[in-house]
């Protein structure tokens, strides 16, 4: 430091001298004060260390952790009953599987409560369930009431939103929604 002939250059050296590593795992001690590297005109300090087949198969699978395998998409047919999402409203609708479009992952459907044909992502769509007869149908069709909002069901188990006779079995002297007796 008794070389340096200004301000400057003892800032400098003091700099180069706080972030110089201790050791080659030991980072240097501006680093260990601020808890980051602190850019200065010294170039990082490389190693070339050589890893044994233990360490890059731990470092390969460190990596390799976050990949998943992809999912299996399922498979539509034409005129197969889906529930398909609003994009707004996050709303589960009714709908029917019109064709696929030209993109992947997209199909062209026909949205039972509006008629109207709009293109959804996979993503969007799940396929309905359809109960052949009454016995089959899932226990959740009958204790929900007309007065509950069947907004925020699963569209895996969600009933058929717009046939209501099934869940008639409110007596009409209740007075608490979605409380059969």
């Amino acid at each position: 430091m008794d070389k340096c002939k200004n301000e400057a250059d003892f800032t400098l050296g003091l700099i180069a001298y706080h972030v110089t590593p201790i050791t080659d795992t030991l980072p240097g001690r501006a680093q260990l004060m601020f808890g980051r590297r602190i850019n200065s005109r010294l170039g990082p300090l490389r190693s070339h260390s050589t890893l044994n087949t233990e360490q890059k198969t731990l470092l390969s699978e460190k990596r390799a952790a976050h990949l998943k395998q992809p999912t299996k998409q399922t498979t539509l047919a034409t005129d197969q009953p889906v529930w398909v999402q609003h994009p707004i409203t996050r709303n589960w609708h009714q709908g029917t599987v019109m064709r696929p479009d030209d993109s992947p992952h997209s199909w062209w459907l026909n949205e039972d409560n509006s008629d109207r044909l709009v293109r959804r992502n996979q993503h969007d769509i799940r396929p309905r369930r359809m109960a052949s007869s009454a016995a089959e149908r899932p226990s959740a069709r009958t204790t929900v009431s007309p007065d509950v909002s069947n907004e925020n069901l699963s569209p895996a188990t969600s009933p058929d939103l717009n046939n209501q006779s099934d869940a008639t079995t409110q007596s009409p002297s209740s007075s608490l929604p979605g409380i059969n007796t």
